[in-house]
C-alpha cells in the first residue's frame, strides 16, 4: 500500500480570501500613505504589508489535510483536518469506477482530478507544489496500468488539459506579463485620481499569479 500526507485547498474560500487581502491592503495603504500626500510607489509599497500580514493570518482558514492512500483495490481520502465551515466524509473508490484522472501543477492553485464512470469528477486542490504527490501520482499510474492489463474492468486514461502543455504554459505566462505591463503603462501615464485601485490592484495580483508558476517551473528545471 502506497499512502502520502498532503495539504488541500478549498477553492471558494481561497478566491474569497484573495479579493479581501486586496481590501484590506487598500485600505492600509490609504491610511498609512494617501495616494494624494505621496508617490505611486510609496502607496504600493505601504499595500503589501497589509496584504502579506492577511495572507498570513488567513491562511490556515482555507487550508485542510489529509491522507491518500492506495492499494490494489483502489482510492482512500481520509481527512485529518478540513476547511472552515466544511464537513466532508473519507472518500473510497474502486479503480473500476474511475475513467480518467489528470493533475495539473501550473497554477497555485495544483489540481488533481477523478473522473468517474458515472459521470462524477471529483476535485482536489493543492496550495503548494506537493512534491511527494508528484511520486504518489507516478506510482499510481503504473499501479493502474498494471492492473488493467489483468482486470479487464479496469481502464483509466490521464487526460491532458490545453493548460498543461508547454504551449498553454507558455500563453498563460505571455497574458500575465502584458497585465503587468499594462498596469505599468497606466501608472506612468495617469493621475492619482484617474486610477481605480482596487482594480488596479486586482490586475496586479492576476498577473503576478500567472507570471510566478512559470518561474517558479523554470527556477526548479535550473536547480
Amino acid at each position: 500500500m502506497n499512502r502520502i500526507e498532503v495539504e488541500v485547498a478549498s477553492k471558494g474560500l481561497y478566491v474569497l480570501r484573495y479579493f479581501l487581502s486586496i481590501a484590506v491592503s487598500l485600505t492600509t495603504a490609504f491610511f498609512i500613505a494617501p495616494p494624494q500626500e505621496n508617490s505611486k510607489l510609496i502607496f504600493l509599497l505601504a499595500a503589501a504589508p497589509g496584504y502579506l500580514i492577511f495572507e498570513q493570518l488567513t491562511k490556515k482558514l482555507y487550508v485542510g489535510k489529509m491522507i491518500i492512500e492506495m492499494n490494489k483495490e483502489g482510492l482512500q481520502f481520509i481527512w485529518i483536518k478540513q476547511f472552515i465551515f466544511h464537513n466532508k466524509q473519507n472518500i473510497s473508490l474502486q479503480w473500476s469506477e474511475i475513467s480518467e484522472h489528470s493533475y495539473d501543477g501550473s497554477s497555485h492553485l495544483d489540481q488533481f482530478v477523478l473522473k468517474l464512470k458515472s459521470g462524477k469528477k471529483m476535485k482536489f486542490f493543492f496550495r503548494f507544489m506537493e512534491e511527494g504527490f508528484m511520486d504518489f501520482y507516478h506510482n499510481m499510474q503504473e499501479l493502474t496500468g498494471a492492473i488493467s492489463q489483468v482486470d479487464d474492468s479496469v481502464h483509466i486514461s490521464r487526460t491532458v488539459g490545453f493548460f498543461e502543455t508547454e504551449f498553454g504554459k507558455w500563453l498563460v505566462f505571455g497574458f500575465g506579463v502584458l497585465i503587468l505591463g499594462t498596469c505599468g503603462f497606466a501608472l506612468k501615464v495617469r493621475n492619482w485620481n484617474e486610477i481605480n485601485w482596487f482594480g488596479f490592484v486586482v490586475l496586479l495580483i492576476m498577473g503576478l499569479a500567472m507570471v510566478i508558476p512559470k518561474i517558479k517551473h523554470i527556477v526548479r528545471k535550473c536547480g
